[in-house]
């Protein structure tokens, strides 16, 4: 277990290496001037690692808490930061291109039709928003200086989730985004219930 232990920490540690390297800094001035160069296929592909990323953040603690102890899943919860972070940073980095090729565009969150002229579109901007309020307070800084509001500022992951997979159901039609919607739900209800009804003295 030791040794286990420490290979998630590894594995973490590279993960988010990686994607602030790639995600955060490489990416952007190639998607903000040289979009044509690149695949088609690499932008859905990059918001698919972000769904499936935050999918695995909300299972996988509800599903540690519902497990044994000794079940080896449990120590999966550790890489909660990294597949967050791995998450967040890829629609913040979208955010930043768009913020690079407009003009004022941050000023267009102030505007009401940037959030409500298309059907369900408020869902994708919430999530654009508790993104970038996640992926800023995914440190160890963030943690001291917030205190105990470290904690309440990130369970706007919940909000990040559902307003993400709500805006692929509803927008695109995508079955295993409901999927996720589901299986998430009722995970933290059966959570919160063993925590609630049947905690050990």
């Amino acid at each position: 277990m030791k040794y286990y232990l420490k290979a998630i920490k590894y594995f973490q540690n590279i993960l988010i290496f990686l994607t602030v390297l790639i995600i955060l800094i490489i990416l952007p001035p190639l998607f903000a001037f040289s979009s044509n160069s690149l695949p088609e296929w690499l932008k859905p592909l990059l918001f698919d690692i972000s769904h499936w990323s935050v999918l695995f953040v909300m299972v996988i603690r509800p599903l540690a808490d519902l497990l044994p102890r000794k079940n080896p899943l449990r120590p999966l919860v550790i890489l909660r930061k990294s597949f967050g972070i791995l998450s967040a940073s890829v629609v913040v980095m979208f955010l930043m291109v768009n913020i690079i090729t407009g003009d004022n565009y941050l000023l267009n969150y102030l505007n009401y039709d940037f959030w409500f002229s298309e059907d369900y579109k408020f869902l994708a901007r919430i999530g654009d928003i508790t993104a970038l309020i996640l992926l800023i307070t995914s440190n160890n800084f963030s943690k001291k200086v917030l205190g105990k509001w470290w904690k309440r500022i990130q369970k706007l992951a919940y909000v990040y989730f559902y307003s993400g997979m709500f805006y692929i159901w509803l927008s695109f039609g995508n079955e295993t985004a409901l999927f996720g919607i589901v299986v998430v739900t009722i995970l933290v209800i059966l959570a919160w219930a063993k925590k609630r009804f049947f905690k050990k003295d």
